[in-house]
């Protein structure tokens, strides 16, 4: 068990400053990095420019994209409730099967494969990284197979210290232990995870395959969120789907994330919404139809990491870029594959709701930066191999698709709404006027409806601790929430999106600011 730093350890050179063909331009005034602000700003210009010389116009666009956000959410239902069986399906097997159900040389190679788990923090309480370390602790062969590294940061005070106590709180836990100092002040890079990432797996790595004898091809990087919990047969699992395909080092593996932890400590409105979010992450990787990016917590092979040189060190939506580099770099041939086990993380806390509102609204700015990976398919258009012109454009639209969503859809249904009500005198914009099918119209309305409450209560059962949490006050709180819920939607959605977006546009930088993970967070985080 050890600490590494740079200064103790003089076997780790590498320069994140030093020209890589995979990096992403660290301009902020690239071209690449404006398309999607534009792209926004237009459609949002176009609605205002409509709403005086073409309101009819603007009406019917209005409801199109009305009708089609109630049809996506109606879909999101059907794989939210069969990813719930898919999970329910996966625990069963991994409980009641073992090593002994696969072929023998398969077995055997199960026996050699060894985890390195990545846990970046920084500023986070020593109860909160405990939480996340005893998780691990209980995974199966955990004395055997992993290898924990905390990933510190050096300029924070106290690093030293919590790192030692959790070092020797878990010191018996696992195969290996170590925590590492990432240094604040190297060139090219950026704060962020992806930065801190790099610095650990880089020196862990060097202690497992260097020191100890581990071929690198049966080291599996897995990183998580310092609030990360993963289920009990996370890597049993991820064991099995590594050994069993062929294409292991040209695959990202992908759990579902579920903003589980004490989600009853919550605000209402905020709990409104950590429930369709759920839904809507647990559905996204059930989808067959839906192209996948890696998200928050994720596990890939050393070998793979390695050949697209570790994290780009300018860039913050380092789990998405990570596909994109690999993407790139295998011309095309790399897969998100879902490992049906919920990774459950923490929900948005606050003092109070304007203080849960304000952290809630910051993470999705963070979030709306994660535009900047369109500039970067842009960038990396025609890199060598050469992904397929349908792969690339597919991963594209799906980039712009979602981006624009998040930025977009809440102005436009809401400018649309004000519209139907003083054209047609009809306040729901997804019914049409009587010159269209009436009956499809309404029973997509009240599927649209049944969806919402389906989920609702779908998140409720799933996460009920008992009848204290269906008292009257509860769900008072969540009734009212439903009241205001288009509003909470623009404003803790579409503008932060937007606001990420206008400041790429203007070629502004993001200054990273972490999401405080306490209970007892405070007003000044």
């Amino acid at each position: 068990m050890e600490i590494e730093s740079a200064q103790e350890d003089k076997t780790i050179h590498f320069n994140p400053s030093e020209i890589d063909p995979l990096n992403a331009n660290p301009d902020p005034n690239h071209f690449s990095y404006k398309v999607l602000g534009l792209l926004s700003w237009g459609i949002l210009v176009f609605c205002f420019a409509s709403l005086v010389l073409a309101p009819r116009l603007l009406l019917n666009v209005a409801r199109l994209v009305a009708i089609y956000m109630m049809v996506r959410f109606i879909a999101f239902m059907v794989f939210y409730l069969a990813e719930r069986v898919k999970i329910r399906l996966t625990e069963r097997r991994v409980d009641a099967t073992s090593d002994k159900d696969l072929e023998k040389d398969k077995c055997e190679g199960i026996n050699r494969v060894h985890h390195l788990v990545v846990v970046p923090n920084y500023n986070e309480p020593l109860s909160v990284l405990s939480r996340t370390l005893q998780a691990l602790s209980l995974q199966a062969e955990a004395r055997k197979t992993l290898t924990v590294v905390l990933g510190m940061e050096e300029w924070e005070s106290g690093a030293v210290d919590k790192a030692e106590a959790l070092l020797a709180m878990f010191k018996d836990s696992f195969f290996g232990m170590l925590a590492t100092l990432h240094p604040g002040n190297l060139p090219g890079e950026a704060p962020g995870k992806g930065t801190n990432e790099t610095w650990a797996v880089r020196i862990a790595s060097q202690d497992l395959v260097e020191r100890k004898g581990i071929p690198v091809n049966e080291i599996v990087v897995t990183v998580i969120d310092s609030d990360s919990v993963l289920p009990p047969h996370y890597f049993a699992e991820l064991t099995r789907q590594f050994m069993t395909d062929p294409l292991r080092h040209t695959l990202i593996w992908q759990a579902p994330i579920l903003l589980d932890n004490e989600i009853w400590s919550t605000n209402p409105p905020i709990r409104l919404v950590t429930f369709f979010s759920n839904a809507v992450t647990t559905g996204d990787y059930f989808n067959p139809w839906e192209a996948k990016f890696p998200y928050s917590s994720y596990s890939l092979s050393l070998k793979l990491l390695q050949e697209v040189n570790f994290w780009d060190p300018t860039l913050l939506a380092e789990d998405v870029n990570i596909y994109m580099r690999a993407f790139f770099s295998k011309g095309g041939r790399v897969s998100i594959h879902p490992i049906h086990l919920p990774v459950r993380s923490n929900p948005i806390y606050g003092v109070n709701l304007w203080h849960a509102s304000v952290i809630f609204f910051n993470q999705k700015v963070r979030t709306g930066w994660g535009g900047a990976e369109i500039g970067y398919l842009i960038q990396k258009w025609n890199y060598p191999p050469g992904a397929p012109f349908v792969y690339k454009l597919g991963r594209l639209l799906k980039l712009i698709h979602d981006h624009l969503f998040f930025s977009t859809a809440g102005v436009i249904v809401a400018l649309g709404t004000v519209l139907s009500i003083s054209i047609e005198h009809n306040a729901v914009i997804t019914l049409p006027p009587v010159s269209f099918y009436p009956p499809l119209f309404i029973f997509l309305n009240l599927l649209g409806g049944s969806a919402l409450v389906v989920i609702w209560f779908g998140e409720r059962m799933r996460l009920s601790r008992g009848w204290q949490d269906w008292s009257l006050k509860s769900l008072l709180g969540e009734v009212v929430s439903w009241l205001i819920f288009p509003v909470l939607f623009f404003l803790l959605m579409n503008v932060p999106g937007l606001l990420a977006q206008t400041r790429m546009l203007l070629g502004q930088s993001l200054v990273f600011k972490r999401t405080p993970k306490a209970l007892n967070s405070k007003m000044n985080e």
